[in-house]
């Protein structure tokens, strides 16, 4: 089955654009939040990752839909695997449905990772140095 995650951060946002970025997906089911995602309680979140069998694919927007963090992301894709449901992302092109594929993201995925340290390191270094000068 082909289901989509749709999420927003709160309810005067519009999901409208994620949801016409899906329309030539087949898509079968729609999971719609409009939640912070600074953690993984979600409940159609939830809802969808108990609902998803091997053989399924979820469709999303970009990854900053389906997690804020990229530890929360990389915990969510860990789940997915597990139980054989290929994930693909409009925005970042990857999915995970071959193993070439799944390489890739999980490369992508911990590059990103490692980038986001190296960014937190700097500006929290500015922070300091900022702070030093005052």
């Amino acid at each position: 089955m082909k289901v989509s995650y749709i999420r927003v951060s709160t309810i005067e946002q519009s999901e409208a654009r994620q949801v016409e970025a899906m329309k030539d997906k087949g898509i079968e089911k729609y999971y719609i939040e409009k939640v912070s995602a600074k953690d993984t309680n979600r409940p159609k979140l939830q809802e969808m990752l108990e609902f998803v069998r091997e053989g399924d694919e979820i469709y999303i927007h970009d990854f900053s839909r389906l997690a804020r963090s990229t530890k929360d992301l990389l915990d969510i894709v860990e789940k997915l695997n597990t139980k054989g449901v290929i994930l693909k992302s409009n925005k970042e092109n990857l999915d995970t449905s071959t193993p070439t594929r799944k390489t890739y993201a999980d490369n992508d995925w911990r590059d990103k990772r490692i980038w986001k340290a190296k960014l937190i390191r700097k500006t929290t270094r500015r922070n300091r140095n900022c702070e030093k000068r005052r």
